[in-house]
């Protein structure tokens, strides 16, 4: 039994990471691929094997300030996505990634221990990955054409985002022999491509440093640059050029969605259109769900800024309650929730499978608050109690 108990963690993180490795065989353009239904059965599967290895088979009875709000957003966000779809048409499916990722946290309340084993395993399949990215890249098969590290889960800025928030996990919270995986995570985020995640990745190993520096958090630091520079100095070179030329204003539509200025532009085009519908920007959204490089954006459009409060206020909770609590994992978490709430202003890494279940998974690591909210669930009643 205890060698199932290490296993599944395990198996469940190899899973949960790997789904669109199905990319390969099938037509895919720059983030535009025909996903078969092998994909979506694959993400069902390992949605079921993380709440098997997870979680306990039962409803979980309480529910702290966060998990209630998170709770409202959903049930309206679902509500809204749907009628959308039905009466002006479905423009995406992306949200349904973050609901599936969302309910076993919103129902269950992750076993103890759980969610830091997943973490570990994670970090070593990720590790992993970028290895057999490396390989992949070598072999010039590369899905993306900038030969951007993807891992199985198909996004460049998805992927470096996870190599990040698994590197805070390694130096700031689990540390020990896992910390000699800083150096290949750290290259697979620098081979995402994604100026974002260079510094994001930056920012994370310069605060671990700052709030502890270790002999074997050196080491590990001091390779980073000797590996970047010998294995990929002309790709990071031509990548960070481009990102850093896109930040001037630019006419190319092509690149728009991509580039740095275009994501800029976007940002003032919706800040424009809210001004103009602003009972609709705060009520309930636009005609559709609309996929834009933001969360906030993203969210507000599609549901409007009123309920989309909801679920921003709530990670705004966890992080103020991580940041004020005092130990490694609550120093952590407010790390994790600070990398995510950065994504929110130019991604909408959410709506890409697994990111959001890496999110309710820091979000669930918070200790239970001395007062929460229990749900009588068979009698109807709401009551205040003491944990």
């Amino acid at each position: 039994m205890n060698v199932l108990n290490r296993a599944l963690p395990f198996l469940a993180a190899a899973l949960l990471l790997s789904p669109y490795y199905f990319f390969y065989f099938t037509s895919f353009d720059q983030g535009n691929a025909d996903s078969p239904i092998a994909v979506t059965v694959f993400k069902f599967i390992a949605l079921a094997v993380c709440v098997i290895a997870m979680f306990p088979m039962s409803i979980d009875r309480t529910a702290s300030y966060a998990k209630l709000l998170l709770a409202s957003f959903f049930a309206w966000a679902v509500v809204a996505f749907i009628f959308k779809g039905i009466f002006n048409g479905f423009s995406e499916f992306y949200f349904i990634n973050t609901v599936l990722c969302a309910i076993p946290f919103l129902l269950m309340r992750p076993k103890q221990g759980a969610i830091t084993q997943f973490l570990s395993s994670c970090a070593i399949v990720l590790a992993a990955q970028v290895a057999i990215d490396s390989w992949i890249s070598y072999s010039g098969n590369s899905l993306w054409d900038n030969g951007a590290f993807v891992g199985g889960v198909g996004n460049p800025s998805s992927f470096g985002f996870l190599c990040n928030l698994l590197i805070a996990y390694v130096v700031f919270y689990r540390k020990g022999r896992f910390v000699f995986l800083v150096p290949v995570l750290a290259y697979g985020s620098v081979m995402s491509s994604s100026m974002l995640s260079v510094a994001m990745l930056a920012a994370v190993l310069l605060g671990a440093l700052l709030i502890r520096l270790t002999v074997k958090k050196l080491i590990a630091l001091l390779f980073l640059p000797v590996i970047a520079a010998v294995a990929a100095p002309s790709a990071i070179t031509d990548h960070v050029a481009y990102k850093l030329a896109s930040i001037a204003p630019s006419d190319d539509m092509e690149s728009r969605s991509i580039s740095v200025s275009g994501r800029l532009d976007i940002h003032a085009e919706y800040a424009n259109r809210f001004s103009e519908e602003p009972f609709q920007a705060l009520f309930y959204g636009f005609e559709h769900y609309i996929g834009i490089d933001s969360q906030v954006l993203t969210y507000i459009s599609s549901f409007g800024l009123l309920i989309s409060a909801f679920f921003f206020i709530a990670v705004s909770i966890g992080m103020a309650s991580a940041f004020k609590g005092k130990g490694e994992l609550n120093r952590f978490v407010a790390v994790a929730l600070l990398l995510f709430a950065v994504s929110f202003l130019s991604n909408r890494l959410l709506d890409y499978f697994p990111v959001a279940f890496f999110l309710f998974a820091v979000l669930s690591m918070l200790r239970p608050e001395r007062r929460a909210i229990k749900l009588q669930i068979l009698t109807g009643d709401l009551r205040r109690t003491v944990s």
